[in-house]
C-alpha cells in the first residue's frame, strides 16, 4: 500500500488488504482488489499492478472535480 489510503466508505475504518488472484494464462497479470476487513466491502477488480487496486479503492465518485 502506497501514498494516503481512504478509509472504508461503509464502515470508516482502515483495516483493509488487498486480495489477489493469479494470472490463469502467462499473458495475463493478475487480478487484485482491496477487502475491507471490518465489514467485508471490497472495491472494483483491475487487472493492472497492485497498485491500481489501492488506487481503484481510493476513486470515490464524489471526489471527482465537478
Amino acid at each position: 500500500m502506497m501514498g494516503i489510503t481512504k478509509t472504508c466508505p461503509f464502515c470508516g475504518e482502515l483495516d483493509l488488504h488487498r486480495i489477489e488472484f493469479p494470472p490463469e494464462t502467462t499473458d495475463e497479470t493478475p487480478t487484485s482488489y482491496v477487502h475491507c476487513n471490518t465489514c467485508g466491502a471490497s472495491g472494483p477488480q483491475h487487472r493492472e499492478d497492485g497498485q491500481q487496486g489501492w488506487d481503484a479503492w481510493n476513486n470515490r465518485a464524489g471526489d471527482r472535480l465537478q
